[in-house]
């Protein structure tokens, strides 16, 4: 369950795949490291506790070499990175329908920042 603007399972999650990706020998092999992104749909206390928890994972070099950027949809505004990570902040029961204008304009910015790959995060 989330609580607040927080979805714990989701941040974890996020940080494994990361680290996970920044680990792995093949990729220190390629010609430049993959830029990556993490976009919080509900707001910036999702991105804060990811960042943190990233930050301790894989510390300020690996952050600094993959160009990691976290926020919420404004925050990419303008920018794309080659793999983006999303997290939904979403609990069973604490769906709420985002259907107006600005709900598609800030989905529109998300799923269009990944130039290669997008991985969707949720745990409903």
């Amino acid at each position: 369950m989330k609580v607040g603007k927080v979805k714990e399972k989701e941040c974890d999650e996020i940080v494994r795949l990361i680290h996970t990706f920044v680990s792995d020998p093949a990729s220190m092999y390629s010609a430049t490291p993959r830029s990556i992104g993490i976009i919080s749909l509900l707001g910036d206390e999702q991105s804060r506790l990811i960042r943190g928890r990233l930050l301790d994972r894989i510390g300020p070099h690996k952050f600094k070499e993959h160009n990691i950027i976290i926020g919420d949809p404004p925050t990419f505004q303008g920018a794309e990175r080659d793999i983006v990570f999303l997290s939904m902040v979403c609990s069973p029961g604490n769906v709420p329908t985002q259907n107006r204008l600005m709900h598609a304009q800030r989905m529109n910015v998300a799923l269009s920042r990944a130039r290669d790959r997008m991985v969707l995060v949720r745990s409903i």
